[in-house]
């Protein structure tokens, strides 16, 4: 449980806040990660379970991207996903249908009888420190360390 965990936001222009953590564990602790996989199987080995044997479907996880193949109707998954975000109130599904769906680095699309993919990138996944985006203090890009090509 943690204790002492606290964490500052700084906006420009605005003063910094502070907040205690009250919940959860510490991000990016190995302990944490281990945990939150343990209590993430026992939570859905219900679904896991009507995936792979009464369904023979594909079930896929890798930390909190889930990726299933159904031949359940629309409504019908819609259902078994809602009672799934009914049994923890800190655990959300949402969830994207259709013949294409982004999966981690993978873009999958149904092309009857098989699957086709192809690489899909993230754009925090670009070639650089800190995307342009970013919602970081701009002050946080003067202190990355930039290196040039060596020159003989």
């Amino acid at each position: 449980m943690v204790e002492n965990s606290y964490f500052v936001l700084e906006l420009p222009g605005e003063p910094a806040k502070y907040y205690k953590q009250i919940r959860g564990g510490a991000m990016g602790s190995a302990c944490t990660q281990v945990l939150a996989d343990i209590y993430i199987r026992k939570w859905e080995s219900r679904l896991v379970q009507q995936q792979q044997q009464q369904q023979n479907e594909l079930y896929f996880r890798y930390r909190d991207d889930i990726f299933i193949t159904t031949k359940l109707l629309p409504p019908q998954m819609e259902k078994i996903l809602e009672e799934m975000n009914k049994l923890d109130p800190n655990i959300t599904i949402s969830w994207e249908t259709g013949k294409t769906v982004d999966y981690l680095d993978v873009t999958t699309t149904i092309d009857i009888p098989n699957f086709r993919t192809t690489i899909f990138r993230k754009l925090a996944a670009q070639p650089y420190v800190l995307p342009f985006n970013s919602s970081h203090p701009g002050h946080t890009g003067w202190h990355i360390t930039f290196a040039s090509p060596l020159t003989t």
